[in-house]
């Protein structure tokens, strides 16, 4: 893979990104680390355009794609996780193409503008500036976009009220919310204090209900199934250890919901011959780990960097109420 150098103090990459194809231009200029990983930018890049993370992408520079390899498919791709900005573009005037969703091929020119020394007490990445919204997710590419402005935009167009109840009753093309980015991106910026070395992954529901099975996904309403995870806990006094559990799982919203009484009762039996004095401690159920590492715990233990390096910290952790059943007034 061809790499440039990039020095040991981390600079800060002035970038404009531009949405190809629009006009007038979709852009935004942003301040970032040259230090930050390509699967990090891809988060940043997601928030500030206002793309919701539907759909795959990848990055191109210098004839090489960057990316997260599948077995699945043939592709000469690096992985973008190992790779950082700065090992990829390290001149002012340098260009990378970000590509979103294959489908509609939305495809962004970033920029380097500057390369600028970081400001004491500035935290980073940051949003200095833009124009307009970025198009709704699965409109149909750039074309498809300006099909959708003009039907909304013409109340005697034929697919006008079908356009604005699809895309829930208004749209401004024009708005930008510069401190709205940013106080998105705080989150981008707190990823540092993860457990977990691997992108986030899942969101978690820990059941608490004794009675209550969510054989549907609450978020979806499509059947669960049983699948089997190997979670990252945090048991006080006792620190991070790995645990498989049977889970109930939502593929299509990559949701995992964990009865809280068998995770506490199979917790007590593994740490019974551990360390029985952390049984009834408070823990905190972190994220994932890859199986093969789990495994390997089994039967021989496993540093704690390393864990940490095969580790993925939730994306969300969500709380769910259970109704009896039964007639309920309308």
């Amino acid at each position: 893979m061809p790499t440039q150098k990039q020095t040991l103090d981390p600079s800060v990459y002035q970038l404009k990104v531009t949405l190809n194809g629009s006009k007038p231009p979709i852009w935004r200029r942003i301040q970032v680390t040259s230090d930050t990983r390509l699967d990090v930018l891809h988060q940043i890049l997601q928030v500030v355009m206002g793309w919701e993370n539907y759909h795959l992408h990848q990055f191109m520079a210098h004839g090489v794609m960057y990316g997260t390899p599948d077995p699945d498919f043939d592709l000469d791709v690096e992985n973008e996780e190992s790779v950082t900005l700065g090992q990829v573009i390290s001149r002012a005037k340098e260009k990378l193409i970000y590509e979103y969703d294959f489908g509609d091929s939305w495809e962004h020119e970033i920029l380097l503008e500057k390369i600028l020394s970081p400001k004491a007490g500035e935290n980073y990445p940051i949003c200095v500036t833009g124009k307009r919204a970025c198009p709704p997710e699965d409109c149909g590419g750039i074309w498809g976009y300006y099909d959708f402005l003009e039907a909304i935009g013409n109340s005697n167009h034929p697919e006008h009220e079908e356009m604005l109840e699809w895309v829930g009753e208004e749209f401004d093309p024009e708005a930008f919310d510069r401190n709205e980015i940013n106080q998105m991106l705080k989150q981008i910026r707190s990823a540092s204090q993860r457990f977990g070395h691997l992108p986030p992954r899942y969101a978690f529901v820990l059941n608490p209900y004794k009675d209550a099975r969510f054989t549907k996904c609450p978020q979806c309403d499509r059947p669960t199934r049983l699948r089997k995870f190997a979670l990252l806990v945090h048991v006080d006094d006792l620190g991070l250890i790995a645990q498989g559990k049977t889970c109930r799982f939502c593929p299509e919203c990559e949701m995992l919901i964990v009865h809280q009484d068998e995770l506490e009762a199979q917790l007590a039996e593994n740490l019974s011959q551990l360390e029985p004095q952390a049984i009834g401690n408070d823990y905190l159920v972190t994220g994932t780990i890859e199986r093969k590492i789990w495994r390997r715990g089994l039967n021989q233990p496993v540093p704690l960097d390393e864990m940490l390096e095969h580790a993925a910290d939730f994306e969300a952790v969500l709380q769910v109420e259970s109704q009896p059943a039964g007639w309920y007034r309308a």
